[in-house]
């Protein structure tokens, strides 16, 4: 046997697994088409719309999805920050309430 050669252990196969679970949900979230988000009640929010709920102090939660260092560096005011390598485990950090308000952002690209 070659000393080099990677070993599995079963953690190892369970960790590998669920990383490749994770992808597969990542991949199929971004895969969906638009018109299955437009019936689940999903729009676009302006800044001018967030900046008057967060100055009313109405209940929702916004989860920042830049990284972490990015976060570090300024972010909006009570937002969370769950960058992309932890979207595996984002149902732990969001609200069990069904209609609780969710704002997601991030960097954007150009």
């Amino acid at each position: 046997m070659n000393l080099k050669q990677t070993v599995f252990t079963p953690a190892g196969k369970k960790a590998a697994l669920r990383r490749g679970l994770a992808l597969f949900l990542m991949l199929l979230l971004f895969l969906v088409p638009a018109g299955t988000w437009a019936q689940q009640n999903f729009r676009d929010l302006s800044t001018a719309e967030l900046k008057k709920k967060i100055d009313a102090r109405e209940k929702v939660l916004i989860v920042d999805t830049r990284t972490s260092e990015e976060y570090r560096q300024g972010h909006l005011p009570t937002a969370v920050n769950i960058p992309p390598p932890q979207f595996g485990a984002i149902g732990e950090r969001l609200p069990k309430e069904k209609d609780f308000p969710l704002v997601f952002y991030c960097r954007g690209y150009s």
